[in-house]
Formats: C-alpha cells, structure tokens, sequence
C-alpha cells in the first residue's frame, strides 16, 4: 500500500513537472515569436522611413530640376527674340552668308580598299579631275547642316533658302556617258546623301559628270564637267 502510495505521488510529480516543462516551452516560444514580429516591424518601419526620406530628396530634386528647365526656356525665348531682332537688320546678301555657314555640300569617290577594311573617301579636286584604279566605287553627293539653325525655313526666308540650298539633286548631277550603275539613297539627321554607285568598270573608261553652274558654285569647282578615270 505505501509503495503504491509513492508510486502514485511520484507519477503525479512527473505529471506536473511535464505540464510545466510544455508550459514554459509555450511562453519562450511565443517570447521568441513576439520578438522576431518586433525586429521584423522594426525593419518594415526603418524601410519606411528610408523610402520616405528618399522620395522627399527626389521631390526636391525634381523641383530644382523643373526651375532649371524653367530658367533655360526663359533663356531660349529671350535669345530667339534677340536673333530675330538682329535678323531684321541683316540684308539679303548678309543673310545668306549665315545660311549658308548652315548648309553646305560636298560631293567625294568612295571605295574600299578590301580585306576588311575600311572605306577610303577622297573629295573631288577643283580641277575636277580624278583617276582610279578601282572597279568598284561610289560618287557620293552630300548635303550637310546644322543640328540647330539661326534662320529657320518658314515663309519669311523661304526666297533665301531657294538660292542657298540645292534641290531636285538628280537634276543638278547627271553621268553623261555611262548608263550601267545604281542610285542608293540616304538620310540622316544632319546630313542627306545620294550615291551612284558603280561596279566593275573597265580599265580605261573616262566618265563624265555633268554638274549644274549653281552646284559648281556651291563645290567651289573649276568646272561643270567632271572627269572620272579608271586605270
């Protein structure tokens, strides 16, 4: 009867050293989960405020940005103001000085030399005489200007810009003696091309090109007849 007594007091301890045991296993671990949400709260908020301050210093920066953009466009309208005024006071010819600082032409052979490498280009000489010794060649007719212009091309200086700059190209340029080549286009943001290209010429053969008096003029050549000879 005592052992039994004992037994049972000795299971009844255990019982509740148990429960205990579980009872303080719970709390630390609701301990240790209250404090990982906390640190992670924690983190959340520190972000927060990072962000908040990040966009703050972008708002401001934005600010200065859009007052900057301000000052240059106040800028802008005064100095076109000015340009158009001073315009007023230029004569025709004066006029035309400037446009054509704006616009201007070349006019060069292109070739390759082969092998990977890169194209050779030659402007046509005053004399207006050229000799190669390559079958394969470009004549390469350019039209060059300003990414931002002083005169612009509205109705005002649109009998300036008929004088300065070339149209219809095909009709200022023509190959007089020879019919067997292309004609390739290009155009870019500042400069437009028109190309003849032409392939395996025979040794020998003289081609003539024949230019307008107002592209003469505008290339600064002797002549209006271009001679190309292939050796």
């Amino acid at each position: 009867m005592k052992k039994l007594y004992v037994f049972l007091l000795f299971l009844c301890f255990s019982i509740l050293v148990f429960i205990g045991c579980n009872n303080l296993d719970s709390k630390i671990s609701i301990e240790e989960s209250t404090t990982q949400k906390t640190i992670s709260n924690n983190k959340v908020n520190e972000e927060i405020e990072k962000l908040k301050e990040e966009i703050s210093r972008l708002n401001e920066e934005l600010k200065r940005k859009e007052a900057s953009i301000k000052c240059l466009m106040e800028q802008k309208d005064y100095y076109k103001q000015s340009i158009d005024f001073m315009l007023e006071k230029l004569s025709e010819d004066e006029l035309k000085e400037i446009m054509e600082k704006e616009w201007w032409y070349t006019l060069s052979i292109i070739y390759n030399e082969g092998d990977d490498k890169k194209d050779v280009e030659i402007s046509f000489p005053k004399n207006c005489r050229i000799t190669l010794d390559k079958s394969d060649f470009d004549l390469v007719f350019s039209e060059h200007n300003k990414l931002y212009h002083i005169i612009n091309a509205t109705d005002k200086y649109k009998k300036i810009y008929e004088e300065v700059l070339i149209r219809n190209w095909s009709d200022n340029i023509k190959v007089k003696n020879y019919d067997k080549y292309s004609i390739a286009a290009g155009s870019g943001t500042v400069v437009d091309s028109i190309a003849y290209q032409f392939r395996n010429v025979p040794n020998g053969t003289k081609i003539e090109i024949e230019l307008s008096e107002k592209l003469k003029q505008k290339l600064g050549l002797e002549d209006n007849i271009l001679i190309i000879s292939i050796k």
